[in-house]
């Protein structure tokens, strides 16, 4: 993720980019955004259903709050990356491809990660006070 992150930022790579590689970086952004928020969607739908398998009702209780946060994160990235441009603004776009794809939108993105790796480590938090009780 901070590798992503430092990737978004990197302005210089941005603007010294030729098209054909900007295109590619865009293309692949799209791509990745769009497997991560379909994963987070469904491990909170997988978390969902599973709080219901222990009896344990503090585990049920962590794992339905690992399920909030991946509800969460799924939330985020989904608004996101509506926002964001794919393959298909490229090629309704008149203009250069770099006007398509803008500094502004690739820092918003990063900080978004920014939040979802936040998360992402709290759920990593809840599965090990999980595999707490339930060890």
């Amino acid at each position: 993720m901070d590798a992503w992150r430092s990737g978004l930022l990197d302005e210089k790579w941005y603007r010294e980019a030729d098209e054909a590689d900007f295109v590619r970086r865009l293309s692949v952004n799209h791509f990745g955004m769009r497997a991560l928020t379909d994963a987070r969607r469904c491990a909170a739908a997988y978390l969902r259903f599973a709080a219901g398998w222990t009896e344990a009702a503090a585990a049920a209780g962590l794992i339905a709050e690992m399920a909030a946060t991946y509800e969460d994160m799924h939330a985020r990235l989904a608004a996101l990356f509506s926002r964001l441009p794919g393959d298909d603004a490229l090629k309704a776009a008149a203009a250069p491809p770099k006007g398509v794809w803008t500094g502004e939108q690739r820092t918003a993105q990063a900080d978004e990660l920014a939040e979802v790796d936040r998360l992402e480590r709290e759920g990593d938090r809840l599965a090990r006070d999980i595999l707490a009780l339930l060890g």
